[in-house]
């Protein structure tokens, strides 16, 4: 404890600001992620809201009503509402429910890399002349009241 209050005040004297400190005590906090090939990521949630805001500005290329866009969206926004509220990574990981921030970041990669074939893709239209059977089935009655 008194080699952390040192290192502490070595870097209030040098005009560090605290969240230098807790860089470097969330440093600490996790030595691994139990995930083979998966290295730590110390800078964790600053690296996730980066590349969630560069979802957010990419996925613009991508029509307003298409339901990808939606979801891309309210789930990029909901994890940085969360990474905004929670300072301990732990606790983010927890309220986002989706596994270890180091595991958000490599979705987020991936999520990247998919923008623009989905752009280019354009599943939200529909061919020309294309036509869809509809196939009626009986009624099914509706449960009876207990």
């Amino acid at each position: 404890a008194m080699a952390l209050r040192a290192a502490l005040a070595g870097l209030a004297r040098r005009g560090a600001r605290p969240r230098a400190a807790l860089g470097a005590r969330t440093l600490c906090a996790k030595a691994t992620t139990n995930i083979v090939g998966l290295d730590v990521d110390p800078e964790a949630p600053e690296n996730l809201r980066l590349l969630l805001r560069r979802i957010l500005r990419e996925v613009k290329v991508i029509p307003e009503g298409a339901m990808y866009r939606q979801v891309v969206e309210a789930t990029a926004n909901h994890r940085l509402g969360v990474l905004d509220a929670e300072a301990d990574p732990a606790a983010a990981e927890a309220a986002i429910g989706a596994g270890q921030l180091e595991e958000l970041i490599e979705q987020a990669k991936d999520e990247l890399s998919l923008i623009p074939k989905m752009a280019e893709w354009k599943p939200w239209e529909t061919p020309e002349g294309h036509t869809v059977d509809m196939v009626w089935e009986e009624e099914v009655p509706e449960p009876e009241a207990k």
